[in-house]
């Protein structure tokens, strides 16, 4: 059954820092977590040094990441990669997407037109996505 296979992956998926990539953790493409996770997902975009914005989905915490954290390789995917993670989520699954703070000084949102590809996709997908207050609509 998936879900025991979600919950082992969950805990390794944390590493020493304790923070877990959701994509190690998420069913194979066409299928989808069974539960929205207990604290919510967050999902943080930068530029890369070579240009190109990247992302990261992590699980929801009671802390804040550091930017080690946030920008780590294996948590990193471009556009494409992202749309394909959120349609893996449960559906009615709740996503805070962060841009400013001391997390990640670095964050920044990709264009309009890339907030606008995400939301449609979290949208398609009943997914529940926030961006920081007072940031893009």
């Amino acid at each position: 059954m998936f879900i025991g296979s979600f919950a082992i992956a969950l805990l390794l998926s944390g590493g020493s820092s304790g923070v877990g990539c959701i994509s190690s953790a998420l069913p194979p493409e066409g299928s989808r977590t069974e539960k929205p996770a207990f604290k919510g997902v967050e999902l943080y975009t930068w530029k890369s040094s070579q240009g190109d914005f990247r992302y990261s989905l992590l699980w929801g915490t009671n802390r804040n990441k550091t930017p080690e954290e946030i920008t780590r390789p294996e948590c990193a995917t471009g556009e494409l990669g992202m749309l394909s993670l959120l349609g893996r989520l449960a559906v009615g699954e709740h996503v805070l997407w962060f841009k400013t703070g001391d997390e990640c000084p670095a964050c920044l949102f990709p264009s309009a037109e890339a907030i606008a590809r995400i939301r449609q996709r979290a949208k398609e997908a009943g997914i529940f996505l926030d961006l920081d207050p007072g940031e893009p609509k």
